[in-house]
């Protein structure tokens, strides 16, 4: 994510980063549920927090984004076996 800072912006609202990073979050999911690899989906569990507010609103379970921040941390370098 780029911070705001670095393109002119002051502030960002807080509300509206939420809205977009669920709608995101939800556009990889389909993807995901379609059988797309998971190299070519957005990898949104980079930004949300397993325990966090957008994490609960979401139609995976915060485990799964606890499993894949596992699965890139154990993955780096290597090809890992990512599923679903």
């Amino acid at each position: 994510m780029i911070p705001p800072r670095k393109n002119g912006a002051t502030a960002t609202c807080p509300v509206t980063t939420a809205i977009y990073l669920k709608v995101v979050a939800e556009a990889a999911l389909q993807d995901l549920a379609q059988g797309l690899p998971v190299e070519s989906v957005t990898p949104f569990w980079q930004v949300i927090d397993p325990g966090g507010k957008i994490a609960n609103r979401l139609t995976c379970d915060s485990e799964f984004i606890r499993h894949a921040r596992e699965l890139e941390g154990a993955g780096e370098g290597t090809e890992h076996g990512f599923q679903t």
